[in-house]
């Protein structure tokens, strides 16, 4: 009962608190009065009930009296974006220093946001510092959602037309934005301090209220117009203007998420980071400090460019002093969205054990599930339910088939609240992410699950357009593509292929795979996303590889010049396995080349092969091992330079080796096809030793014809 009054208060603002305060204490003096007679307990209790009842109705109605006649309250309509002018301390009993401020920046709007819905009203509360500043933030925190506005401006007098402007955002701290596959919190300054400004002339004020009125609608190529302009203002402080180099990074952020910029984006929104913490200590500022150390480590997360592992070990380490700020009791959202951050930077780490990381990324964003609830924080709550998803779907240890089921119970527990009405962004996302779960899903009926997966991506590119969200798009042309192909996109990609040379593939299929492919590298520039366009690249190949229509020379010289461009990213120090795999395709290319040198191109396809055995080791890669040791031996049986006999041998041994793997049990077909290659090699090795045994009995005949002719007198 107390929570329930305490919440109904909580909506309550001004007057209407003192009178709704004033009805509760003459209920409750009534009830004590009340209980203290020594009427039967069934007549008090049917008074006390009667009295409330009365009162609770006379409340109600005094209260809609005042702010339907009285009340100086104004509620801004909801696509209109409101900024509330507090009474300011310290002004006259006219509040002229309220009301010329009202009008200057209203003068400003009409200027420079003309067109747009923005409101700037004055309201008759006023805020001070003498209260505390957070306990003053409270209240027009208070006041501003009472008036459903997205901004409140309250302060003191320090001149004729001087004050000093406070600033209280209205709303959640953190936000949601994209993050790849995943999704990160945002997190903005919501207490904010300008320099001292004429309220006839707020050149500050003017800037950060129209651009926040932008940023507020999204709209951060213009937000980012007027904070820089406020920048561009001279300072004697520059600390005072901290705050919005927090909001510019924030800009930029947004503006790098799904965008063919994003590096550039996200450089610059770094250096505002960067900038900002040169001013903010931690000892000095610490929630400020905490909040730009947040943002740092989630802008390294997505920093395509650059040293990968670095960037996310810098993410982590930025990510984890925040902790030492924001911890679960003093800072409970802010403690969960850090823990989600910190899950993130741990699931994308390319360094160390990965299913260490992975176990790692899945207790930090469990955590967060301490704090975020399906009931209190619905979107939070989806966010964390999509990211464990994402991280069952990628761990290597453990029953895979099991771990893909609880990412799709994830992903669909998610979909109760990211509907493509209400969230359509968070909705597509965790349709990519369940198109994917179910292409790699390797139990029931397969044909059904990439059916499914595709049909997933389909639906998630209804929101995913190349023009609004080009990065996302990009990634899902690739994951579509992915599911029309067979599996080439990873360490496995030889496998892959090897499997389509043998049992043949679905060439309409293969054709979709390559067109969402060469779509995806519209936006996936060897600039701007080098891992990813190397990926792709790399995927290409092996599908040009197979392709079974149209010139097969052409195809293969494709082939060739995709994994030749692949492997300026992929190299052998930064991307063993990817280079490795990259190999294996380019081997396998020129193993089937019809045109050129034979010989050359053979020699070429020992020489990526065996690159490529030394990353897919026997150990560590048995099967890629394997199909390099098939691959090896096939070409050692056609090369023709060298030692005929010698290169069969070789091509004996590695057709053993690869027997090591394929056994009956395990791979019948493959097994199959070594067997008989080792048949072959065998055969061409003994008709290859009979030839050189003829040659060699030749020879000793001719030496004694020649020596019998020369002992004749």
């Amino acid at each position: 009962m107390i929570e329930i009054v305490n919440k109904l208060l909580d909506q309550l603002t001004g007057i209407d608190f003192w009178i709704a305060a004033s009805a509760l204490i003459i209920i409750l003096a009534r009830w004590w009065y009340l209980n203290k007679t020594k009427k039967a307990e069934q007549k008090i209790a049917k008074r006390q009930i009667s009295f409330t009842v009365v009162m609770t109705v006379i409340a109600v109605l005094v209260i809609a009296v005042h702010r339907l006649f009285f009340s100086p309250n104004y509620t801004f309509p909801k696509d209109v974006a409101g900024i509330l002018v507090l009474r300011i301390e310290g002004d006259d009993e006219n509040n002229s220093l309220q009301r010329l401020l009202v009008s200057s920046l209203n003068n400003s709007i009409r200027k420079e946001a003309a067109g747009q819905k923005i409101e700037i009203r004055a309201q008759n509360e006023i805020v001070t510092e003498t209260m505390g500043l957070p306990q003053a933030h409270t209240k027009a925190r208070k006041i501003g959602k009472a008036c459903k506005a997205i901004l409140v401006i309250w302060g003191n007098r320090v001149g004729d037309k001087t004050f000093f402007p406070r600033l209280t955002v209205v709303g959640s701290k953190s936000s949601s934005f994209t993050s790849g596959q995943w999704a990160l919190a945002a997190q903005d300054v919501t207490e904010l301090a300008l320099p001292s400004a004429q309220v006839d002339q707020p050149i500050y004020l003017k800037h950060f209220v129209i651009g926040y009125a932008f940023y507020n609608r999204k709209d951060y190529a213009s937000a980012l117009a007027q904070f820089k302009a406020a920048l561009n203002q001279s300072v004697i402080n520059p600390v005072e203007l901290n705050e919005i180099r927090i909001y510019c990074g924030n800009g930029h952020y947004y503006l790098a998420q799904g965008q063919r910029d994003m590096a550039s984006q996200l450089q610059q929104a770094i250096a505002y980071y960067d900038t900002a913490l040169s001013f903010y200590k931690e000892q000095d500022f610490p929630e400020q400090w905490a909040t730009t150390q947040n943002n740092l480590g989630r802008a390294y997360v997505d920093l395509p460019t650059g040293d990968r592992s670095v960037n996310l070990q810098k993410a982590i380490a930025f990510l984890e002093a925040t902790l030492r700020v924001y911890n679960e009791k003093g800072y409970p959202v802010d403690w969960a969205m850090t823990q989600n951050n910190l899950g993130v930077a741990y699931f994308y780490l390319p360094i160390g054990n990965r299913s260490k990381n992975l176990q790692k990324a899945m207790s930090l964003t469990e955590a967060a599930l301490r704090v975020y609830t399906e009931k209190d924080n619905p979107e939070n709550w989806a966010l964390i339910q999509n990211n464990l998803g994402a991280t069952y779907a990628s761990l290597p240890t453990g029953d895979h088939s099991e771990n893909l089921q609880k990412a799709i119970a994830f992903y669909e527990a998610a979909l109760r609240v990211r509907t493509e009405k209400d969230f359509p962004v968070d909705w597509a996302r965790t349709q990519n992410n369940l198109g994917r779960a179910y292409a790699d899903l390797p139990t029931g009926d397969r044909t059904v699950n990439l059916q499914k997966a595709i049909a997933f991506y389909e639906a998630a590119l209804r929101v995913r357009t190349e023009k609004d969200f080009p990065e996302d798009w990009a990634r899902t042309q690739k994951n579509l593509g992915d599911a029309y192909a067979i599996d080439l996109g990873n360490a496995n990609a030889y496998a892959g292929i090897l499997s389509g040379l043998l049992k043949g593939t679905n060439n309409v299929n293969l054709q979709k795979a390559i067109v969402a492919y060469e779509a995806a590298l519209r936006v996936y520039t060897e600039k701007d996303f080098p891992e990813e366009w190397a990926e792709i690249q790399n995927i290409r190949g092996g599908a040009y590889l197979i392709l079974p229509t149209g010139d097969h020379s052409a195809n293969l010289q494709k082939a060739i010049a995709a994994c030749e461009a692949a492997l300026r990213v992929y190299t052998e120090k930064d991307f063993r396995v990817e280079w490795a795999a990259t190999q294996s395709i380019l081997g396998a290319a020129y193993l089937s080349l019809p045109t050129g040198h034979s010989d050359a191109n053979m020699n070429k396809a020992i020489a990526a092969f065996e690159a490529a055995s030394r990353v897919l080791t026997e150990k560590d890669y048995p099967l890629q091992w394997a199909m390099s040791q098939l691959a090896l031996g096939g070409v050692y049986t056609e090369l023709s330079t060298g030692s005929k006999s010698r290169n069969l041998q070789k091509a004996i041994a590695y057709f053993e080796n690869a027997l090591k793997i394929f056994t009956t049990e395990a791979y019948p077909e493959l097994h199959n096809v070594v067997t008989e290659g080792i048949k072959d090699a065998q055969n061409a090795k003994a008709v290859e030793e009979m030839e050189k045994d003829l040659e060699e009995t030749k020879k000793a005949l001719d030496a004694m014809m020649e020596r019998h002719k020369r002992s004749k007198p």
